[in-house]
């Protein structure tokens, strides 16, 4: 295990007070989000993650008891333009969207190895016990061998006159003896050797969900129904990838304007979730590939 530490300092944001800004105008007397969109930056850039991919939770959110919880968090489907914050009351799942594809396609895929009635059958072995290709157990043992961090971050927000505020400092402090990105994917092959999963079938194809979504010539989905799973608001528009872990540690954000002065501080003591990471589905597929994942 190593210690990772990064120190930042002296980034200056400036909001000019033009129309499509007065949002930040009207509620700038406390300002209160801008230093938790200053961790989610600064935890992105650390953790070297996408920050238009990282949802930050609010608070702190314990971590569940069992796999099952850990499945519900990639189950779930976040709209991934939809700001910095995660929402754990999701109406989307995964597994019902990739199941409402499947029997609504209306041909097979070009290749052999990848048809329409092997996915479906293939998918319904699993008789509605969808499982991840990780445990709990999984999640706990890679969050012991993780690395520990330390973060100081400090910038500078500049406000137009008439927002109300000049300037506003912000301070970060945070450490924890380990953090994790803990990745996982819908089963998709049989895995033995793991003693939990290998009670569970596998019951996802990702080349045929692939050529669903790229098939330009609307030969597998219509499109209406194309746009209404894969569109800017479709049922599958972001897709869950990582949660990040931290355990044992602090968190500090001190806020100074000329109206306002405040400490923010949380003690973690147990293991918490941060945040989740989540991907359009275009960057989620090209992942199976681009990595070798799976083999079908």
């Amino acid at each position: 295990m190593k210690t990772r530490t990064f120190i930042l300092f002296f980034v200056v944001f400036i909001f000019y007070s033009t129309s499509s800004f007065s949002p930040v105008c009207a509620q700038s007397d406390s300002c209160e989000y801008a230093a938790f969109e200053f961790w989610q930056t600064t935890l992105s850039t650390c953790l070297n993650l996408d920050k238009k991919q990282f949802k930050l939770c609010e608070g702190v959110y314990t971590l569940g008891i069992n796999t099952y919880w850990v499945w519900s968090v990639f189950n779930a489907v976040t709209v991934i333009d939809d700001g910095y914050w995660y929402n754990p009351s999701q109406y989307n799942c995964f597994t019902n969207g990739y199941g409402l594809i499947l029997f609504q396609s209306n041909t097979k895929p070009s290749q052999d190895s990848c048809n329409l009635n092997d996915a479906i059958l293939k998918f319904e072995s699993a008789q509605q016990s969808y499982a991840w290709d990780k445990t709990f157990d999984n999640l706990y043992t890679e969050l012991i061998a993780s690395d520990s961090i330390n973060i100081i971050a400090d910038t500078t927000i500049i406000f137009e006159p008439q927002c109300g505020l000049s300037t506003k400092r912000i301070s970060i402090e945070a450490h924890f003896d380990h953090i994790l990105v803990f990745a996982s994917n819908p089963l998709a092959k049989l895995d033995t050797l793991n003693h939990y999963l290998k009670s569970y079938n596998p019951w996802f194809t990702p080349c045929f969900i692939t050529s669903a979504y790229e098939n330009v010539n609307n030969t597998i989905l219509s499109p209406e129904n194309w746009g209404k799973a894969f569109g800017p608001t479709g049922y599958l528009n972001g897709v869950c990838t990582a949660i990040i872990i931290a355990n044992k540690g602090y968190l500090k954000i001190y806020e100074k304007s000329n109206v306002v002065e405040s400490e923010y501080t949380t003690d973690i003591i147990s293991p918490v979730m941060l945040g989740v990471l989540v991907c359009s589905m275009k960057d989620y597929l090209h992942n199976f590939y681009n990595y070798k994942l799976y083999n079908n």
